[in-house]
């Protein structure tokens, strides 16, 4: 219809003014576009019965330009035509009145003949911008882990990372991960991160582990296993349990630690992310996890009453988890690593992934190790606990 081509005009003039560099003109034709809803009568009116903007008439097909090219055509005249303290928002806005959530500001630095201005300061205000708003979404995380990927001064990467800990912790991760070489400068940081990082995030569990590997390329042990303590106590799963009682020196140094970890959960905070953050996963402590804990400790007294609290699915659970540690310690057969070896090959693949989360943290992850993870893992449980006579007749 005639409307759309002139939409179409308009477009191919934003365009326009983006590659010659009339800036001024450019952003004030892309802000009005950006802006447009048009309300449809007869057959369009059936797409959605609301006005239609920019971004659903190329949904709908209704216009040919390229709106990806429109959007980063915009952003970038949004850039260029506004001051440096004022253009967070102006561009945040242009992103907004787009409805285009897969911008890569990266990409817009990348426009145009030679560097942009600000280009060395402005991810750092455009992250402190996206952070300080109160309603956050996926897009705006995205947004913001970009941003902090491209400040390019460490020590100003540090100290955000350390300012936005509480609500963006995984910055910390990224930026252990990206200066790997570093192990001594690692290890302080990720004992820094540990510290600043509420304890019920799973990345603070990442973070953990990555600190540990530094550790042990430093060849201290002892700090290795005080990083996967800190693992176990933001997610006390099987996988950081074994990692401590299999890895460490003397594994019953930290049974006490490690029992706080379950006393204390009626008491642990939950920190409250919002919706959709792909930032922030909390890892609330159940009492399933206190169930299957108790097993590993070989506490079935103390199994038996934490059961009585709970519903008959979890109970039934539990108990399903029960009867396998009872059939590995009252089994007294001489083929006890092979049958733990054949059960190992028809898991299979979960086997292999249960592996590949016990040795993060510890620089070992040979395919033998992993094959004979789980007999290691039954040995010692079946080493450290001895039935009674009593016990044997009970079960």
């Amino acid at each position: 219809c005639g409307i759309t081509k002139i939409i179409d005009e308009a477009i191919r003039l934003v365009n326009r003014c983006a590659d010659i560099g009339m800036t001024d003109a450019g952003y004030k034709l892309a802000y009005e576009l950006s802006l447009l809803n048009i309300t449809a009568e007869g057959d369009y009116e059936d797409y959605n019965g609301e006005p239609l903007c920019i971004r659903d008439l190329d949904c709908y097909e209704l216009i040919t330009c390229d709106y990806v090219r429109f959007a980063y055509d915009s952003l970038y005249l949004a850039y260029l035509n506004s001051k440096l303290e004022e253009r967070a928002a102006v561009l945040f806005g242009m992103l907004k009145n787009l409805k285009f959530p897969s911008v890569k500001l990266e990409n817009i630095f990348q426009m145009g003949v030679g560097e942009l201005p600000d280009a060395e300061v402005f991810p750092e205000i455009w992250l402190c911008y996206l952070l300080d708003r109160d309603n956050r979404s996926v897009t705006v995380d995205e947004l913001a882990t970009e941003a902090f990927e491209l400040i390019a001064d460490d020590e100003r990467k540090l100290d955000t990372a350390g300012k936005y800990a509480e609500i963006y912790p995984s910055f910390y991760k990224e930026y252990i991960e990206s200066n790997n070489s570093d192990s001594r400068r690692m290890y302080k940081v990720g004992m820094v991160a540990m510290s600043k990082i509420p304890r019920h995030f799973t990345v603070r569990r990442d973070i953990s582990l990555l600190t540990a590997e530094h550790a042990l390329i430093l060849e201290m042990k002892k700090e290795a296993e005080t990083c996967w303590l800190e693992a176990f106590r933001s997610v006390p799963d099987a996988e950081n349990y074994w990692r401590i009682r299999l890895m460490s020196e003397n594994w019953k140094q930290y049974s006490d630690e490690m029992n706080l970890v379950f006393e204390e959960r009626e008491n642990q905070e939950r920190y409250q992310g919002y919706l959709y953050s792909i930032q922030k996963t909390e890892r609330i402590i159940t009492n399933r996890d206190y169930g299957e804990y108790l097993l590993y400790e070989g506490r079935f007294d103390d199994f038996e009453k934490e059961c009585q609290k709970e519903s008959d699915l979890l109970h039934s659970l539990l108990y399903r988890e029960k009867i396998k540690f009872l059939l590995i310690g009252l089994y007294n057969g001489e083929l006890f690593s092979d049958i733990i070896q054949e059960t190992c090959h028809k898991i299979g693949s979960l086997n292999e992934i249960f592996a590949d989360r016990f040795y993060k943290g510890t620089l070992q992850s040979s395919e033998t190790l992993k094959s004979n993870l789980l007999v290691r893992i039954c040995t010692e449980w079946k080493k450290g606990f001895v039935f009674t006579d009593e016990q044997k007749k009970d079960y």
